[in-house]
């Protein structure tokens, strides 16, 4: 279907086979424009909200006070995997300020494009030998 005809709403981010082709760029934009704020729902009756422009998302994640980490899980699937509350806290996606802000100045200095840019072929080899196990293995 075509993306100017999906309806917004019944869109599943979660659902693996929306990125087969690589980001849905189109209906992103299209999301971004008509509804950039959405609760996405899941299998399972609950759901998660989704943001689309980086002004909200820059919104959300300055207001810790509203929209802290600690409240709820920031891992969609935990209800399918659970983690604990300590296990996800100790994460830095799972950590409020100014927990958060030591550790995110400790590896933002290695996470620079050109560090990255260093690692990219390390990283494709190891991702393509993954990918080769698996296929190997059926």
């Amino acid at each position: 279907m075509p993306v100017t005809q999906t309806d917004l709403q019944s869109v599943n981010l979660l659902d693996p086979d929306l990125f087969v082709d690589g980001p849905p760029h189109e209906l992103f934009a299209r999301m971004r424009a008509e509804c950039p704020v959405r609760w996405n729902p899941t299998g399972d009756g609950e759901g998660f909200w989704s943001l689309t422009r980086a002004s909200d998302i820059e919104l959300v994640s300055k207001d810790t006070e509203r929209f802290s980490s600690a409240r709820e899980s920031v891992w969609p699937n935990e209800r399918v995997a659970p983690m604990p509350k300590d296990v996800v806290r100790a994460t830095m996606l799972g950590m409020d300020p100014p927990q958060h802000t030591k550790y995110r100045g400790i590896v933002q200095k290695v996470f620079t494009v050109r560090r990255v840019a260093l690692l990219e072929d390390a990283i494709r080899d190891r991702v393509t030998a993954l990918i080769d196990d698996v296929c190997e293995r059926g």
